[in-house]
C-alpha cells in the first residue's frame, strides 16, 4: 500500500512537474511574445518617425527646387525681355529715328548727341546681352542674341562714319557761312567773298549727298537686320513656351 501511494505520488509529481513545465514555458513564451511585439512595434513607430521626418526634409527640398526653378524661370524672362527693350530702343530710336534734314550747321551739338546717344545704347545692349549668357540657360537663345548685337552692330558701322562726315560738312558751312557774312556787309563786296559764297553751293551739294546715303545705308543696313531680328523673337518665344511646360 505504502509503496503503491509513493509510486502513485511519483506519478502524480512527474504529470504535475511536466504539466507545470509546459505552463511556465507557454507562459514565458507568451511574455516573450508580448516582449517581441512590443519591440517590433516600437521600430515599426520608429522606422515611421524616420521616415516621416524624411519625408518632410525631401518636401522641403522639393519645394526650394520648384521655388529656384521658378526664380530662376523669371531671371531668364526678365533679363530677355530687358534685352529685347534696350535693343529695340537702339535700333528704332537710335538708328532708324535720325532725321537727317533737322540738322543744319546751327544744331550740330544735336547731332553730335545723337552720335553719342548710339554709342550709349549699344553699351546698353551688349551689357543686356551679356547678362542673357549669364542667366539664361539656353545656348540657342545665347547664340540668337548674340548675332543680332553682332549684325546691329554692322548697321551702327555703316551709319556712325557718315555722321561723323556730316557732322565735318555742317561744320565747314558754318565757317565759310560766318566768314561770309563777316564781309558782306564791307562795300566794295571783296573778292574773297565770292569764292566762299561758291564754297558754300560746293558744301551743300556734299550735304545733300552725304544725306541721301546715309538714307541708303539705313534702308539696307535694317535690311539686313530684320531676319535676324525674327530668328531671336521666334526662337525666344519657343524657349519660353518650352519653360511653360
Amino acid at each position: 500500500m505504502t509503496q503503491g501511494l509513493i509510486v502513485f505520488l511519483i506519478v502524480m509529481f512527474g504529470l504535475f512537474w511536466l504539466y507545470a513545465k509546459k505552463y511556465i514555458v507557454d507562459k514565458a513564451s507568451n511574455f516573450a511574445k508580448k516582449e517581441d511585439i512590443g519591440e517590433i512595434t516600437r521600430e515599426i513607430e520608429k522606422v515611421k518617425h524616420e521616415f516621416n521626418l524624411q519625408n518632410n526634409l525631401l518636401n522641403v527640398k522639393l519645394q526650394q527646387i520648384v521655388s529656384n526653378s521658378i526664380e530662376h524661370a523669371n531671371e531668364e524672362r526678365n533679363a530677355i525681355i530687358k534685352f529685347y527693350e534696350t535693343y529695340s530702343k537702339w535700333i528704332n530710336s537710335g538708328l532708324l529715328d535720325i532725321e537727317l534734314f533737322k540738322y543744319h550747321r546751327n544744331n550740330i551739338e544735336e547731332l553730335k548727341s545723337k552720335m553719342r546717344s548710339l554709342d550709349d545704347l549699344y553699351f546698353a545692349t551688349r551689357m543686356a546681352q551679356d547678362k542673357i549668357g549669364l542667366i539664361v540657360d539656353h545656348s540657342e537663345v545665347n547664340r540668337l542674341s548674340m548675332e543680332l548685337v553682332t549684325e546691329t552692330l554692322k548697321f551702327n558701322h555703316l551709319i556712325l562714319p557718315k555722321l561723323y562726315e556730316l557732322e565735318v560738312n555742317l561744320s565747314s558751312e558754318k565757317r565759310v557761312a560766318d566768314l561770309f557774312f563777316a564781309l558782306a556787309n564791307k562795300t566794295p563786296l571783296p573778292p574773297l567773298a565770292e569764292k566762299l559764297a561758291n564754297d558754300q553751293q560746293d558744301i551743300i551739294k556734299a550735304r545733300d549727298s552725304i544725306t541721301k546715303e546715309i538714307l541708303k545705308l539705313k534702308t539696307e543696313g535694317y535690311s539686313a537686320v530684320l531676319p535676324f531680328i525674327s530668328a531671336f523673337t521666334s526662337g525666344v518665344k519657343k524657349f519660353l513656351r518650352e519653360k511653360k511646360q
